[in-house]
């Protein structure tokens, strides 16, 4: 604020504290950068506040004491204000309620709260719940712990970054910023009274230096002075803007928060992620942005968001990555698994099958033998590590030209020497080509696989007798990826729509009742009864809800993401789950803390 802004403002305040009747008690609150309604900054120590009168009393710098409206603040200053004065009720992470109690500042990560008797009680930020914590950052963000940086590591228009480097952390300048596309989408119609006058059937869009923005029933937008507001409607949007930013509050068992690309705006999208068994390790899958193959993949380590390296695909290795299960990690050795197919050609084309085993950063350690063949242009194969990382599963098509039939076959590797343990043929064939991937699932004690294929048939070998268990239900084509469930009794199908759940001791299946069955993300936990979702029921499509398998009780909640979530993933182990939303941020979970 300009020196002679800042000279009218404390004239103004001493001639209005004039007729003013305020009791005046300093409440030993530092020097502070306050904002006007406008925007600009001034220093001045906080002294009273009366609720009857909403007048507030200051001291300058210089000593002027004076006594302002509280509506000549911005909106963050006036809740600081009664805060600091009008007791509240604060909640902790686990959800605890305390007493009524005012806000007293911050002495260093710890919270000093004051009841009216002006005993002080204190307790760490990070015990406080997430609203509680984003209320604080909105009020007081000089003296409040900040958020985690975020790191802007896959920028599509600059080269790809070489293995081991660390990217340029970019910290958001706004720790809270009200996301246009959850107000468009919570903000509801009501009517507003604009200087005593009804505007029915209107939406909050935002606020800005003392204006709001609203969306008027026919498509229109007007703006409209805070000033002319009613008290209802300016408590409407101050509960809605509290609302909103406690929806994207940084969750306290998050690991991770790194920004991996935005769809649309990057030369390379994001396809996919996935983590490593002992969730140490993230991948990112990246296409072109007129391709659907996959071009590239970028390692990140999964507590910090270190970038580790980047592989770059070949040509004919592309359409194997692209699926859930085209790569696998090899935690022992920091490595990926991969599938490459061979091509020979001569009076008919084959294309033949390998695993390659490659290091984070690129190198590739070893290459199997050819371990199956197709003829025409399809090669749709499926790769998963047992639980243990000794073998790997690859499973196949195999299609006969002449006879236009296509079959499925599985290889089960050493991991160590990629040797051939074990090879299976899929009890059904069909009479055409399919490009449908199989979906492969090792039981938690790594003695039988599972495999889903042409989108609704299932199989199961033992692999100690190298013999078939005979499973004879079908799935839906909606439901193209399978798991065990924790205890190994069970298998699960799922898609993005729904699951089902079969029992493979009394047999049967059942749908896995979900609050909402719309097009959002689904996963299980391979080593706990519990399953993630987002968007589903009243929860809001940032929002991930974690719930138990069996009784599908809500387990929690994790909050963070600033826009819809668009795919989910547990590790292995599952002690961490990641996250990934339309802006491109990657958000890693701490599961164990959570459940």
């Amino acid at each position: 604020m300009s020196s002679t802004h800042s000279t009218l403002f404390w004239i103004v305040a001493i001639v209005w504290g004039a007729v003013t009747t305020s009791p005046a008690s300093e409440n030993g609150n530092a020097f502070r950068t306050w904002r006007d309604r406008e925007g600009n900054p001034f220093q001045a120590r906080l002294i009273n506040f009366n609720p009857q009168t909403t007048a507030v009393t200051l001291r300058s710098p210089c000593g002027e004491v004076g006594r302002f409206p509280l509506m000549a603040f911005s909106p963050n200053d006036q809740d600081f204000i009664r805060a600091s004065f009008v007791p509240r009720i604060w909640t902790s992470a686990d959800g605890r309620k305390t007493d009524p109690l005012m806000y007293g500042g911050m002495e260093g990560t710890r919270v000093r709260l004051l009841a009216k008797s002006g005993n002080p009680f204190r307790t760490e930020f990070a015990n406080l719940s997430p609203a509680d914590q984003a209320f604080l950052r909105r009020i007081d963000p000089e003296v409040v712990p900040q958020r985690l940086r975020v790191a802007d590591n896959a920028s599509g228009n600059s080269p790809a970054p070489s293995a081991g480097t660390e990217p340029e952390p970019v910290v958001d300048a706004d720790p809270n910023p009200i996301h246009a596309g959850l107000v468009r989408r919570y903000a509801e119609p009501r009517t507003w009274l604009i200087d005593d006058v009804a505007l029915p059937e209107s939406r909050f869009i935002s606020r800005q230096n003392g204006s709001v923005l609203l969306a008027l029933h026919d498509g229109a937008q007007r703006t409209v002075p805070v000033t002319s507001l009613s008290e209802n409607d300016v408590d409407y949007i101050r509960e809605f803007e509290a609302r909103i930013r406690a929806l994207t509050q940084e969750h306290p068992w998050q690991s991770a928060i790194i920004r991996v690309g935005a769809s649309g705006q990057n030369r390379l999208q994001v396809r996919g992620i996935s983590l490593s068994s002992d969730g140490r390790r993230l991948a990112v899958t990246y296409r072109g942005y007129h391709h659907r193959e996959v071009h590239a993949l970028r390692y990140f380590d999964a507590a910090s968001g270190t970038l580790l390296g980047t592989h770059e695909i070949p040509e004919r290795m592309r359409s194997a990555v692209g699926g859930s299960q085209g790569f696998a990690f090899l935690d022992a050795e920091d490595a990926v698994a991969l599938t490459d197919v061979e091509q020979t050609r001569g009076q008919q084309t084959f294309h033949s099958y390998r695993v390659v085993v490659a290091s984070l950063g690129g190198n590739v350690l070893r290459i199997s033998p050819p371990i199956g063949a197709t003829t025409g242009r399809s090669s749709v194969r499926a790769l998963r590590v047992s639980p243990d990382g000794s073998q790997i599963a690859l499973a196949y098509h195999v299609n006969n030209a002449q006879s236009h039939s296509t079959s499925v076959e599985v290889a089960i590797l050493d991991t160590a020497t990629l040797e051939r343990l074990h090879a299976f043929t899929a009890p059904v064939s069909i009479d055409r080509s399919m490009n449908a991937r199989p979906s492969l699932a090792f039981s938690p004690d790594g003695r039988r696989l599972a495999m889903l294929y042409f989108n609704q048939h299932l199989a199961m070998w033992d692999l100690a007798t190298d013999r078939e268990i005979p499973i004879f239900q079908r799935v839906s084509n909606s439901h193209p990826i399978i798991q065990f469930d924790d205890t190994g009794s069970g298998l699960i199908t799922f898609g993005a729509r729904s699951a089902s759940i079969i029992d493979l001791a009394g047999g049967g299946t059942r749908d896995l009742p979900l609050p909402d069955r719309s097009a959002q993300p689904l996963t299980f936990s391979r080593t706990q009864p519990l399953f993630a979702t987002s968007g589903s029921g009243a929860d809001p499509d940032c929002i991930i809800v974690l719930r138990e398998l069996r009784l599908h009780q809500t387990v929690q909640r994790l909050t963070g993401h600033r826009s819809t979530v668009v795919q989910l993933t547990f590790a292995e182990n599952g002690e961490r789950l990641a996250s990934l939303d339309q802006d491109g941020i990657v958000r890693v979970w701490d599961i164990t803390r959570a459940h």
